[in-house]
């Protein structure tokens, strides 16, 4: 039911590493589920296994915060419109008020971020790279 619709929004790419989703399409809670556990529609993004795997309960580095409210912005209303009725929250100021927590707290403890690139994977978060949390 999500993945027609997160698939359009994505232009077939994988949220996180941009390959063509072909097969192995999993469904991934951009704030994770551990963190927050509500599932709403404009948390969810595609990925291929490869890269839900490995992020796992972190949050994604600050360059796909920044890229996740852009498509929010962008397809913001299309998500709501075309999820309605189907069991999930689909308020999108409430998925930004909530994913902007999250980074906060991860810059207030100094969490790790996850990256796609196999060289770097886990790392510290670096607030400089969040101009929207910055008062």
């Amino acid at each position: 039911m999500l993945v027609p619709i997160l698939n359009d929004t994505q232009h077939g790419q994988c949220f996180y590493c941009q390959k063509p989703l072909k097969k192995d399409v999993e469904v991934d809670h951009f704030v994770p589920w551990s963190k927050y556990p509500n599932d709403t529609t404009h948390n969810f993004v595609l990925t291929d296994h490869k890269c839900n795997n490995s992020k796992r309960d972190y949050l994604a580095e600050e360059r796909f915060y920044e890229k996740w409210l852009r498509r929010n912005q962008q397809y913001g209303q299309v998500i709501e419109k075309e999820t309605h009725g189907i069991g999930f929250i689909s308020n999108q100021k409430r998925s930004e008020t909530i994913s902007q927590w999250a980074y906060q707290v991860a810059v207030e403890h100094e969490d790790l971020v996850w990256s796609p690139e196999s060289n770097i994977r886990l790392r510290t978060i670096n607030p400089e790279l969040l101009p929207r949390l910055r008062g």
